[in-house]
């Protein structure tokens, strides 16, 4: 998890952007996502439980690397 830059992300069904999670050091942060119930749930989470979470949401996401 360590070469991860960010994670974009997209609607399960429809294959939309719908916003990117990006990784600092230890750090994620939601960008343009527009489901405050997301950020709200997954705020203090590590970033493997979030993405294990991101299908309930109606969410699939492609890792970009460094």
């Amino acid at each position: 998890m360590q070469n991860i830059k960010e994670v974009l992300l997209y609607n399960c069904d429809s294959l939309d952007y719908v916003g990117k999670i990006t990784i600092t050091d230890d750090k994620w942060n939601f960008e343009e996502i527009d489901n405050d119930f997301l950020v709200k749930t997954t705020s203090g989470m590590p970033l493997k439980a979030v993405l294990a979470t991101l299908i309930s949401f109606d969410l699939v996401y492609d890792i970009i690397e460094n």
